[in-house]
């Protein structure tokens, strides 16, 4: 809890606005723990967390990962039960490509179901390229953004290394204003 006071104070103190509460080592349930424990845990941490937060107009936003990755929040639907848990305005979604591509749900329910607590959107590829980079369907991630009426920040999150990282950002935020343009 106190680290992530800490995380919330420097997020204010550079003017920022959201902390994407996204590692999958900073959220793992350890070996011994049973899975409801850590949802209570998490839930009252999150809930004292999302009021501090709110005092500095911060937002903490919890993405779901592909299982393999971590074994707590892999799925919109899990994410979406948290939140509802923590039950407070500053405590809310990030959806991520990569990792929707891995769940069992097509892209655009995940984006559609999500809607109403998604604050911030990563875009990445299956490949864990940049946009556009894999085969994800980009045109069902627009139209999905676009139905629910979404309003904050896309930024490009690439997870693989690349032989030219600024060349990699270039194009993935071509093909961004391209995907925009065009569905």
């Amino acid at each position: 809890e106190s680290y992530l006071r800490a995380l919330i104070d420097f997020c204010s103190d550079l003017d920022g606005k959201i902390i994407v509460f996204g590692s999958p080592a900073q959220r793992s349930i350890p070996e011994g723990v049973n899975h409801a424990d850590a949802w209570r845990w998490a839930a009252d941490i999150f809930r004292k967390c999302s009021m501090y937060a709110e005092q500095y107009d911060v937002y903490i936003c919890i993405e779901p990962l592909r299982k393999g990755m971590t074994n707590f929040i892999n799925t919109v639907d899990e994410a979406i039960k948290l939140i509802e848990d923590v039950n407070h305005p500053n405590f809310r979604l990030i959806l991520d490509v990569y990792a929707m591509t891995g769940a069992d749900e097509p892209i655009d329910r995940q984006i559609e179901k999500g809607g109403r607590y998604l604050m911030h959107f990563h875009a990445n590829d299956d490949n864990m390229g940049g946009p556009g980079f894999g085969s994800a369907d980009y045109r069902a991630v627009v139209r999905s953004l676009r139905k629910i009426g979404f309003k904050g920040y896309v930024s490009v999150e690439i997870l693989r290394r690349e032989e030219d990282p600024a060349g990699a950002v270039k194009i993935s935020i071509e093909n961004l204003k391209r995907f925009f343009a065009e569905y």
